[in-house]
């Protein structure tokens, strides 16, 4: 596989259902809810992008905790060659321990170009209604459902 080839499997983007919403703030304006939100993809879906384009036995992963940061040093192997990019997160406030381990993971493969997309994405208006998919709670602590965009 030549570079471009690579090029094109590492940053090509992820299919809708791979991709899941977060909010990242919400409240109410003229008593009306309204909610930021933001893309990203699971670990899953990362490992899945590189057993895809390296194969099963083509990359591994590593970590190493510092307190309560997590990092990552994530190998590849290209033409019999292993190249290795780091990076590290935080221990998250749910699931903690895999939490952490999960964004340094994908954080590393963004350095490889995987789903680096979803950083140039604007956040955007949640669609608040009442069937909504998602749960979220403005930070004056009305409840509401809501779908990504």
């Amino acid at each position: 596989m030549n570079n471009e080839e690579l090029k094109q499997k590492l940053y090509q983007p992820f299919s809708e259902e791979e991709i899941e919403w977060r909010l990242q703030s919400s409240g109410t304006k003229n008593g009306k809810i309204w909610g930021l939100c933001l893309a990203y993809v699971q670990s899953r879906a990362v490992m899945g992008r590189l057993d895809e384009t390296f194969g099963i036995l083509g990359w591994q992963d590593n970590y190493q905790f510092i307190g309560d940061n997590v990092v990552c040093a994530l190998t590849v192997i290209i033409d019999g060659r292993s190249i290795t990019k780091e990076d590290g997160a935080p221990k998250t406030q749910i699931e903690p321990f895999k939490g952490g381990i999960s964004d340094a993971l994908k954080r590393a493969a963004v350095k490889f170009g995987i789903g680096r997309y979803l950083y140039n994405l604007e956040s955007t208006f949640a669609i608040v209604n009442e069937k909504g998919r998602y749960t979220g709670k403005t930070k004056e602590g009305t409840f509401f459902k809501w779908d990504p965009p």
